[in-house]
């Protein structure tokens, strides 16, 4: 092969060495370029021969470098054969047949730059002339509607086509038909599209002479026509990697195929018709974001405006809000006033333009310091706030909230609320309250006392007859020791059957005991309500829980069967007490379970929880049904009826637990029994403590 202009060897990492040896040998000059110094050296006359490597969108690549006249070949090697290759363009695998199909290629260009030097060159330039005039026109266009119209105008003429068709690329990709000329007759299926889905899928032109084309192509032009097609061009819409489209041309049957010197036209006029598609659609996104941004900033303006407006309103509605607030109100910086409302200078009794710059424990109540309980005394405002008491005796509650997120910043709203009446209302109300208890508590203890004073009295008028029948056998006695006297001991005899000493004997026995019975229970009632009313807790102790709950499992379950009984006392903590009244408490409720479950078991334990000591005393009897689980603090009340108890042992429990700070929880389940749980406030650990676990013998 005779040296000339160099071959360039186009790949985008280091070509093959082989391949560079096998061009070398053939005495050609051989350069390594990228795609884009291909094209620009081959555009600029610097070299006539190209071997191309399966680089990224290669078709289009070597397209444009036929198109520019460069001998093309493209070297496979390995890669598999393309389905259809651009005009001009020539593939081979193996580098044994490199040479000579570049060559061959030489060849077929300086043939066909022979055969192209047919027009003159007036002719030529006349042609260049119309194509520029094309170029000039289409551009002058800005509408994308024009420009495809005169898009397909202009191809038909400039290639002498009798039909030309433009479709674009929606966002999806897809084509879409855009424009056709001549518009008559219309087309029977616009989604017939053909050999120009194939040039925008593969971004390579395409032509096919009168009967070279695949069948499916050609009935895809006929199906969309109506007629059957001769020649075929279609030409991909490229702009740099963006593909907008595709351009097909067709002749009638029958005429010759489009030649290299037209296909190379409509590769630049499908070039200059991308551009200006690109254009009109960027002029169309940019007139659509300017509408869109001046429609935004009209719309920002009104909502400005109405803002603005809103503010201002709002502005004016607060200060009338914040004046018509019947409770003071107040903007303070630490302890001086910035701002407040008419109640507020009412409650203190100044103007409200005087308040403005003072202290407001100076303005409430005329003192230098801050008030007790001031929301603001600690140092940063407490929103749960503290009761002021005024030296006129008004009493308000005021809470502070921090208006700033800078806590630096010491500005505060603070809201005073008047509790003077509430205050007095429920001084009121806890007094009514007392009197209500008192009264519930008496009508309790006077029904609980009348019904065993009934028959205590009952019992002694019956005593009282008892004893008047015992007088009448005394004179009965008397009389017969009076005839025995006589000697007349038949009527003695008859006076003595007359005597029933030992029925009213048994009888006043009998009324006597009664008479006891009820006067205990009287008793019983007495003391429990003498122990209910205590309300001091006498002197308190750090005392061991463990030993309070041995003192009254010993006192109320030591009569209980062996091994019904089960106590664990685990507690090491301490607690603070009365210990004579919490052995009530414990026994109270020791009682409770032994009454339910005579036979057992029963379950008592004690333990650390935190800081709080528990007692648990659980019991296997009948339980609680859960209407009655509320009412069992009660007094008086007792489901084992009024011979049985009294019903004051756990209200009088509840007391004591309260009374020391403690709760007690009740848990209960008919037909499995009773857990009840008494939680008292720990106070010291104890100095050495160990758990004992046993059962009662």
């Amino acid at each position: 092969m005779a040296a000339g202009l160099p071959a360039l060897v186009v790949s985008t990492v280091s070509p093959d060495p082989d391949l560079l040896s096998a061009l070398s040998g053939a005495g050609l000059e051989v350069r390594h370029v990228t795609p884009s110094e291909a094209l620009r050296q081959v555009g600029g006359g610097a070299a006539d021969s190209v071997v191309c490597e399966p680089v990224p969108n290669w078709r289009l690549l070597v397209s444009r470098l036929s198109a520019a006249g460069a001998a093309t070949v493209l070297y496979l090697g390995d890669s598999p054969e393309p389905a259809a290759l651009p005009a001009g363009v020539h593939a081979v695998h193996a580098l044994s047949d490199l040479v000579s199909t570049l060559a061959r290629a030489q060849a077929e260009r300086r043939t066909a730059r022979g055969t192209a030097l047919g027009p003159t060159l007036e002719e030529r330039v006349e042609e260049a002339e119309r194509f520029a005039d094309a170029v000039q026109g289409l551009h002058t266009l800005t509408e994308l509607t024009e420009i495809l119209r005169d898009a397909v105008v202009r191809a038909r003429t400039l290639a002498q086509a009798d039909r030309a068709t433009v479709w674009l690329t929606d966002a999806g990709g897809a084509l879409g038909l855009a424009a056709v000329d001549p518009p008559q007759p219309p087309l029977r299926d616009a989604a017939a599209i053909g050999l120009a889905e194939l040039a925008a899928r593969d971004l390579v032109p395409l032509v096919h002479a009168d009967g070279e084309a695949a069948r499916d192509v050609a009935l895809a032009v006929e199906q969309r026509t109506g007629e059957r097609p001769g020649a075929l061009l279609a030409l991909p819409l490229v702009r740099g990697a963006s593909c907008f489209g595709a351009l097909e041309l067709v002749r009638r049957p029958g005429l010759p195929g489009f030649a290299d010197g037209t296909l190379h036209r409509m590769e630049a006029w499908a070039a200059q018709v991308a551009v200006a598609v690109a254009n009109a659609q960027l002029t169309g996104r940019l007139r659509e974001a300017r509408a869109e941004v001046l429609t935004v900033n009209a719309a920002l303006e009104r909502k400005v405006e109405e803002r603005t407006e809103l503010v201002v309103r709002a502005k004016r509605e607060w200060e009338r809000t914040f004046d018509a607030i019947t409770e003071p109100i107040v903007l303070q910086e630490g302890f001086v006033v910035r701002r407040a409302n008419l109640a507020y200078a009412r409650a203190v009794g100044r103007d409200v333009r005087e308040v403005v710059g003072q202290r407001c424990h100076a303005l409430l109540a005329g003192s230098d310091s801050p008030c007790q309980c001031c929301p603001l005394g600690r140092g940063k405002p407490n929103e749960a706030g503290g009761e002021v008491s005024l030296p006129d005796g008004r009493r308000f509650h005021a809470t502070a909230f921090q208006l700033s997120e800078d806590t630096g910043v010491q500005r505060t709203v603070v809201h005073y609320q008047d509790v003077t009446a509430r205050r007095a209302l429920e001084d009121k109300l806890r007094a009514t309250e007392r009197l209500a208890s008192l009264g519930q508590l008496a009508s309790g203890a006077s029904q609980e006392i009348n019904n065993p004073l009934g028959y205590v009295i009952a019992n002694l008028q019956s005593l009282q007859s008892t004893l008047r029948e015992v007088e009448t056998s005394a004179a009965a006695v008397e009389r017969a020791a009076r005839l025995c006297g006589q000697n007349s001991p038949a009527e003695a005899v008859r006076a003595l059957s007359e005597v029933q000493a030992r029925e009213l004997a048994t009888e006043g026995l009998e009324a006597v005991g009664e008479a006891l019975q009820g006067a205990q229970r009287i008793s019983g009632i007495v003391k429990g309500l003498r122990e209910l009313a205590r309300q001091d807790l006498g002197k308190m102790e750090v005392l061991d829980a463990n030993a309070c709950v041995s003192r009254a499992v010993r006192g109320e379950l030591q009569h209980m069967p062996p091994g019904a009984v089960v106590t664990s006392l685990a507690a090491r903590q301490r607690v603070s007490g009365a210990p004579l009244q919490l052995d009530q408490a414990v026994a109270a409720v020791l009682r409770n379970a032994r009454q339910a479950c005579p036979a057992g078991p029963v379950q008592v334990r004690t333990l650390d929880d935190g800081a709080e000591l528990v007692v648990e005393v659980q019991d296997r009897g009948a339980g609680i049904a859960p209407a009655i689980l509320p009412r069992i603090f009660e007094p008086f009340f007792t489901t084992r009826g009024a011979e049985a108890a009294v019903g004051l042992g756990l209200t009088l429990a509840y007391g004591i637990i309260q009374r020391h700070g403690g709760r007690i929880d009740v848990a209960s389940t008919v037909g499995q029994g009773t857990t009840v749980t008494l939680r008292l406030p720990a106070g010291t650990q104890a100095a050495s403590g160990t758990a004992t676990t046993r059962a009662s013998a």
